[in-house]
């Protein structure tokens, strides 16, 4: 059985999502990408969790949550986040979505 790329894969199951599954799945992956931001930049900054937390005023267990993916942080708490990483929070364009 020949195997498919994953993005194929995710496309063919994209396309037979109902508009609310869509919803979903894209709120998901707004999720993960800003948790993977988070966790990236406090590696770059060489921060563990605890000192990270600390410089931003936040419980180290809410940091793990949000590096997790598993909290609903606010934007003034990823606005510390944020701030304690020399970094910003903004809104950028998205890039055009592949035409079907």
């Amino acid at each position: 059985m020949p195997t498919r790329p994953h993005s194929e894969t995710a496309e063919r199951r994209r396309a037979q999502m109902s508009a609310v599954e869509r919803a979903q799945a894209d709120a998901f992956s707004a999720a993960a990408k800003l948790a993977a931001d988070v966790l990236a930049l406090r590696l770059t900054n060489d921060l563990t969790q605890n000192k990270l937390a600390e410089l931003a005023g936040i419980a180290q267990a809410d940091l793990s949550r949000i590096e997790r993916g598993q909290a609903n942080p606010t934007i003034a708490t990823f606005e510390r986040i944020a701030r304690a990483l020399n970094a910003d929070v903004r809104m950028v364009p998205r890039e055009a979505a592949p035409a079907a």
